[in-house]
């Protein structure tokens, strides 16, 4: 291996500053402890040590280039043997970000679960959402598998063909290239099972019919439809008016001192009594304004593709009959459309559920189900005990520091 020297880096130059003519030079290179030339030096030289398919004049050729048109002070060179210093190759710092993406693209995948599987909130609660959990410490240790398998060199070239964890679209589309939708029911089933055979509870029989039904509800407000909050309101709006009314019939109108304070607070009270016999209307206008939400005209509703989303012109013919407000698909999870539908097309578009659009077959839900999240305390000791599991599985192959 060949090692490159760059000379005059002043001590205010980090070492990603001095990297990046080099990045574009396609090779493996590996940078060193940077060397000062003595002691309280103004400047150093950085060294690196190239790999075999790399050709060091080239190297030094850009870089002296590009320090020429940026008017740089470094100076890339070949130095001699004698004069290379002994110094280790600089350890790099563990990358954890596919680690990071891996734990988003589970919250992901859980909430596509709980969105085709409307029940599935309702039979976690049931375990106190331990049911979700263990579903999610399967599907974490899926995705962390993928990952190491996606460094392999027989695997880069076959199925792992973009990079795995550049974003949580291409690690989300790689999970489900893996486990398909239609394996979804059984882990659920199997999961179920075996918490309840630690429990010692019979297993319970359940179809997958019974989870994917779902309601349609109207507009909600934190999970409470809109019609119970306007019934609440109505119930309650006498009550309010009346307790108010009658508290400002009982004021004490005599002035206690003569102070500014008290004189100012009669005026009020004697304002207030005149305005006693619209009080009701004045109640109801403030709390119609500014305590009831107004019901949206518009509904959200979420659409996953399965195994993805038809080709554009095929979505957009088939909701082109909706009249959408608005569409917009999901940066993050790689087969959602989250669409702002009109009021009037609301039930008719979820009555489109299990639609086939070319090969795909669209699963509609309303926006407002419930579904859990994990904590990030539930979380943090998923990805332990997978990376313990997994150091204990693969350990012949992988070395520790892989997983840390």
């Amino acid at each position: 291996m060949s090692i490159v020297g760059i000379a005059k880096v002043h001590k205010t130059v980090t070492l990603d500053d001095v990297l990046r003519p080099i990045t574009s030079i396609r090779g493996l290179y590996e940078p060193m402890h940077n060397v000062r030339y003595k002691m309280n030096a103004d400047y150093r030289t950085a060294y690196f040590r190239l790999s075999e398919t790399v050709d060091p004049m080239e190297v030094v050729g850009k870089i002296n280039k590009l320090s020429k048109v940026s008017r740089s002070t470094i100076r890339a060179f070949m130095p001699k043997r004698e004069f290379i210093p002994d110094v280790p190759v600089l350890r790099k710092k563990p990358d954890h970000h596919a680690h990071k993406l891996a734990a988003v693209s589970t919250g992901l995948i859980v909430q596509e679960m709980q969105t085709k599987f409307a029940g599935l909130f309702d039979l976690s609660s049931v375990t106190s959402h331990k049911l979700l959990q263990d579903i999610a410490k399967t599907i974490y240790k899926r995705l962390r598998t993928l990952i190491l398998q996606a460094d392999k060199p027989q695997y880069q070239e076959k199925e792992m063909e973009h990079k795995l964890y550049s974003n949580t679209w291409t690690m989300t589309q790689a999970y489900r290239k893996r486990h398909p939708h239609f394996a979804d029911f059984q882990l659920i089933l199997s999961t179920l099972h075996a918490i309840q055979d630690a429990e010692g509870n019979p297993r319970a029989q359940i179809m997958e019919s019974e989870l994917t039904a779902f309601t349609a509800q109207s507009y909600t407000v934190d999970n409470i439809p809109f019609d119970q909050i306007q019934q609440a309101y109505h119930k309650y709006l006498e009550k309010i008016t009346s307790t108010v009314t009658e508290h400002i019939k009982n004021l004490d109108m005599t002035p206690r001192t003569t102070s500014p304070e008290e004189i100012a607070r009669i005026k009020i009270r004697e304002q207030l009594k005149t305005l006693l016999p619209y009080l009701p209307t004045c109640v109801k206008h403030a709390t119609d304004q500014h305590f009831v939400p107004q019901e949206s005209n518009t509904y959200i509703v979420n659409i996953y593709g399965e195994p993805a989303l038809p080709a554009r012109d095929a979505m957009a013919q088939f909701l082109r009959r909706h009249r959408l407000a608005g569409a917009a698909r999901s940066p993050r999870m790689y087969n959602l459309l989250v669409l702002d539908v009109p009021k009037d097309q609301y039930l008719p578009l979820l009555h489109d559920d299990s639609t086939v659009v070319g090969s795909s077959k669209l699963v509609i839900r309303p926006g407002n189900l419930s579904k859990y999240s994990l904590p990030m305390s539930s979380f943090r000791h998923i990805q332990l005990d997978v990376a313990k599991e997994l150091i204990s599985s693969l350990k012949e192959d992988w070395p520790e520091e892989q997983y840390y």
